[in-house]
């Protein structure tokens, strides 16, 4: 089994994410990614703060493991860790997904939306919207 990670970052009522615009479809995804090899789970999530959202990140726990929903990935288990910002303001990061030239197709923003406003939005996977309202600080 392969293993994925994601950053849950809560503040102010209000969740990191990265909305995904690619041709016509406008989905938002938690920042994260693949766990590369000899690699812990929380050296994982810090570099893909760093790389993702250029911000230096504290893990608090685990909220959530799923099967990878995601369409070539469904060997992949994905770890959903709240974590905290220790300094930086979520940005776009120096990742492959935010250069140009790359195979990354469409469009990566980074956005703070209200925890609210979550079962408005396509978030994927979906599955995890309960868990972040049910653990919103």
């Amino acid at each position: 089994m392969k293993n994925r990670v994601r950053l849950i970052i809560i503040k102010n009522n209000k969740i990191v994410l990265i909305k995904r615009t690619v041709e016509e479809q406008i989905y938002w995804v938690i920042p994260g990614g693949k766990v590369e090899r000899n690699e812990t789970f929380k050296e994982s999530l810090i570099r893909e703060g760093e790389e993702e959202l250029d911000i230096k990140i504290k893990v608090i726990k685990l909220l959530a493991e799923l099967d990878c929903a995601k369409p070539g990935l469904e060997d992949y288990k994905e770890y959903f860790y709240l974590c905290e910002i220790v300094s930086g303001e979520p940005k776009k990061g120096k990742g492959p997904e935010f250069q140009d030239d790359t195979y990354y197709k469409g469009r990566y923003d980074i956005e703070w939306k209200e925890i609210e406003e979550l079962d408005k939005i396509n978030l994927k996977p979906e599955r995890i919207k309960n868990i972040i309202i049910k653990n919103k600080k």
